[in-house]
C-alpha cells in the first residue's frame, strides 16, 4: 500500500553575507557544457532539503535570488482562499447535482 501524504509549503527568506556569496562562487567550475556546478541558491537547497529530508520528510526546494517573500505570501493567502472557494463549490455541485438535474 502506497504512503499517503499531506503537502505543506514552506515560504522561506534566507539572507546570505555577499562575502559568502562571493566564496561559493569560487567553488565554481564551469562543466563541460559551460554551466556553473554550484551557486548560491543550489547551496541553500541543498541545505534545506539535507536538513528536512534528515528527519524523515521527503521535500522538493526551490530557491530564487529575489525579494519576494512578502509577496508569495500575499498569493499564497490568495491561493488558499480560491482553493477553498473551489473546493466548497465542488462539493455543492456533487452533492446536488445527482444525475444531471441541479437544484439551488
Amino acid at each position: 500500500m502506497a504512503t499517503e501524504y499531506i503537502k505543506y509549503v514552506a515560504i522561506v527568506e534566507v539572507k546570505m553575507d555577499k562575502n559568502r556569496v562571493s566564496e561559493i562562487n569560487s567553488w565554481n567550475k564551469e562543466d563541460d557544457w559551460g554551466d556553473n556546478q554550484f551557486t548560491p541558491e543550489s547551496h541553500i537547497a541543498s541545505i534545506i532539503k539535507d536538513r528536512v529530508e534528515d528527519t524523515g520528510l521527503p521535500c522538493k526546494v526551490k530557491v530564487y535570488e529575489h525579494n519576494m517573500y512578502e509577496r508569495l505570501n500575499e498569493n499564497a493567502e490568495d491561493y488558499l482562499i480560491r482553493d477553498a472557494r473551489e473546493e466548497i463549490e465542488n462539493e455543492i455541485l456533487t452533492q446536488h447535482c445527482i444525475g444531471g438535474n441541479c437544484e439551488d
